[in-house]
């Protein structure tokens, strides 16, 4: 600083002092806030993800009509003294 700007209190532009701790506090605290929204977002979308794959674990699990015959004459060969109705036609 030369001395014209220590007589009339002009600061560079990288120093700190009182005139500087509301704009740095404001800029901490708006990193904050979109940190603080960054992480909420991140974990809803988790919970949806996570939710997403257990309902297509639960529809990849559904059974073909060859898987429902293949049980069928599984169950009819394992029990003979069941009596197992044919498929009925609709």
């Amino acid at each position: 600083m030369n001395k014209v700007e220590r007589e009339t209190g002009d600061m560079s532009e990288s120093e700190l002092n009182e005139k500087t701790k509301l704009p740095l506090g404001l800029v901490v605290a708006c990193i904050g806030a979109f940190l603080g929204g960054a992480l909420w977002i991140n974990n809803s979308l988790n919970k949806i993800d996570n939710r997403l794959a257990s309902m297509e674990a639960r529809v990849s699990d559904r059974w073909t009509e060859s898987d429902m015959r293949i049980w069928t004459m599984q169950l009819r060969m394992d029990n003979p003294n069941l009596k197992i109705p044919e498929r009925v036609k609709q």
